[in-house]
């Protein structure tokens, strides 16, 4: 009897850690890109031979980033312009950044392992408005470049409230 107390305990306890996540150090903030002059109209892709890192910028100081592994640059702009909603559902991938004269801070959440979610900074270099080196997790820095996109999705996400 107590196994099955036990195990509806363990389930019970994962339910309450879904969206928990720690506090970010970076804040969104509106005045972030204030005499910067980095595009916000679209998505920063840097294409490599077996994935596609991506992040989105906005004017508010959020931040949303990722990784299509498989697939490449195109298959990523076709699927963020037909409003491809992978950040809907979690707060991985969503965080904020800040800069200091042409570097680059950032910090989004990622998965905690069954437990609150944690976060990762990376720090960047601004080359210019449509090119970003950023490096984070381990990996060499990777050069971004900025695209356009049709649809761009919103960051009046509940993960900041």
């Amino acid at each position: 009897m107590s196994r099955y107390f036990l195990i509806l305990f363990v389930f019970l306890n994962l339910g309450c850690f879904r969206y928990a996540r720690k506090k970010l150090s970076i804040k969104p903030n509106d005045k972030v890109l204030e005499n910067k002059p980095l595009r916000t109209d679209g998505i920063y892709l840097a294409p490599l031979e077996k994935e596609v890192p991506y992040f989105v910028l906005y004017a508010n100081g959020v931040i949303f980033k990722g990784v299509s592994r498989g697939g490449d640059k195109e298959s990523v702009l076709i699927s963020f312009n037909r409003k491809y909603k992978p950040w809907a559902d979690h707060p991985i991938g969503w965080g904020s950044f800040k800069i200091s004269s042409n570097i680059i801070l950032v910090e989004t959440w990622i998965s905690g392992d069954l437990g609150p979610y944690d976060s990762l900074k990376a720090t960047g270099r601004i080359v210019n408005d449509s090119t970003i080196i950023l490096g984070d997790n381990g990996r060499p820095n990777n050069t971004y470049y900025f695209h356009a996109l049709e649809h761009k999705p919103d960051s009046t996400m509940r993960w900041f409230r």
